[in-house]
């Protein structure tokens, strides 16, 4: 079964029209946060299975199992970990990953990794976003204005406002899309939009 669209993007995101278990979703004032809201349902409710899609696709973003779960089941992500040298270091780790047998059978993993926690200025966080973006229109191609429009409501606030202070709004914002589903990165300024 074929499951992915072809589009202009640099990655194809998924069809759903030829899954099965995909429902409409109703009391969502946003036909198309109802949308997100059903895939994001059918993702969750069918992880076990389903992260075999994403693992094998031919033309996807490189990055860690757990990130695709996060993105795929509309949890909180850390942007800092699609800037391009955490994803590097997430590639490194996995190669350079160390297990230890314990007596009783079972395994220790160490990891060392160096992790990058600040962007610099909005053209790294822009670099990161890009990144996101890539990964959660596979899943959620029906997002695409809102997260295009989104991108351009950070940049033009680092116009004119704190770059640290518009990095924290946008943190905000993605910490509060989880815990409302019936709500954009936009807030109320998008409600209602088809």
């Amino acid at each position: 079964m074929h499951l992915l669209r072809s589009i202009a993007r640099k990655y194809p995101s998924f069809d759903y029209n030829k899954c099965k278990g995909v429902h409409d979703i109703h009391g969502f004032s946003n036909p198309l946060l109802a949308r997100t809201e059903s895939i994001r349902i059918w993702w969750v409710m069918n992880w076990p299975h389903r992260q075999k899609i994403i693992e094998t696709l031919p033309f996807k973003p490189n990055i860690s199992l757990k990130l695709w779960k996060a993105v795929a089941f509309g949890s909180h992500v850390n942007l800092q970990d699609f800037t391009y040298k955490n994803l590097l270091s997430s590639i490194k780790e996995a190669e350079d990953e160390h297990i230890l047998q314990s007596a009783k059978g079972g395994t220790i993993s160490i990891k060392r990794r160096s992790y990058h926690t600040i962007f610099a200025d909005i053209s790294e966080w822009l670099l990161a976003f890009k990144a996101y973006m890539n990964a959660v229109l596979i899943i959620y191609e029906n997002r695409e204005h809102e997260l295009n429009a989104y991108r351009d409501h950070i940049s033009k606030l680092c116009l004119r406002q704190n770059f640290h202070a518009v990095m924290s709004y946008d943190e905000d914002r993605r910490v509060t899309l989880i815990t409302n589903w019936d709500s954009t990165l936009l807030g109320l300024r998008n409600r209602g939009r088809g």
